[in-house]
């Protein structure tokens, strides 16, 4: 009887360890793991009319999408007030004044905050207008919120030349970008559709690492498009023309990951 109450302890012990196992593989993948494509695979889609499977197309970035309505909260700011405000309409002007001296400003860390969905995009590339939908290549109905969320996107980059790069982001409301972890744009902030410019210098046949942090405050007009080049400096000596002598980041600047929409 003791042998076999052993037997069955141990029998228990061994599917609770698999069970936990299995338990912390069903976990959610961070952000760093999402980006370094050590836990996802492409996904496969429908079958075609000839009965051939497909996979996904590949993404040049790996982006999240976060809600802030609880951080912002946190801050002190009254985020739920233009939730009630028709689409068309402009912001009262204290509300406006609130939000700017409420500290409504990027996150310092997304790593700290629990992310709502991921997804790949070909570009970064939203023109700035008034949308009545959520950013671009997230599952509105999974997360349909318009106003009061973070993005993070990512990507690496393949230098066809060694030398100085240039790059400008435009964005409503406020943005950063990072090359290689060191911020070269920053406009954190509360803005209309507002363009910053940065530099660095990219060496051929090395891999940096491009991102871009962004935050939508109150709808509706949003705002986010990278763009690169690698001309040179315009005739006033300061900054190439904008945007002509600039390409938009894409796919075919970035290294190809197989991406899987996690949520």
């Amino acid at each position: 009887m003791r042998t076999s109450l052993s037997a069955h302890t141990a029998r228990s012990l061994s599917l609770l360890v698999a069970a936990l196992a299995l338990s912390a593989c069903a976990k959610e993948v961070s952000y760093s793991q999402f980006a370094e494509q050590s836990l996802v695979t492409a996904p496969t889609v429908p079958a075609t009319d000839e009965g051939e499977t497909e996979k996904s197309p590949l993404f040049g970035f790996h982006c999240g999408i976060y809600d802030l309505r609880e951080y912002y909260a946190d801050q002190g700011c009254k985020v739920a007030v233009s939730e009630d405000l028709p689409l068309t309409s402009a912001l009262p002007e204290k509300f406006a004044e609130h939000l700017a001296s409420c500290g409504m400003v990027l996150p310092d860390n997304f790593d700290t905050l629990a992310h709502s969905q991921y997804f790949g995009l070909n570009e970064v590339n939203w023109e700035a207008g008034d949308y009545d939908r959520t950013f671009p290549g997230v599952d509105g109905k999974t997360f349909p919120q318009r106003e009061w969320y973070g993005v993070r996107c990512g990507g690496t980059m393949q230098p066809k030349e060694s030398g100085t790069y240039f790059f400008a982001v435009t964005s409503d409301d406020g943005s950063r970008l990072f090359v290689n972890g060191r911020k070269v744009i920053q406009m954190n902030k509360l803005q209309s559709p507002t363009t910053g410019f940065g530099v660095a210098t990219l060496k051929k046949g090395q891999s940096p690492k491009i991102s871009v942090e962004y935050f939508q405050g109150p709808r509706n007009q949003t705002a986010l498009q990278v763009w690169i080049s690698n001309g040179p400096v315009a005739a006033n000596g300061s900054k190439p023309v904008f945007p002509t002598d600039y390409r938009l980041v894409n796919k075919e600047m970035l290294e190809l990951h197989p991406l899987a929409v996690v949520k």
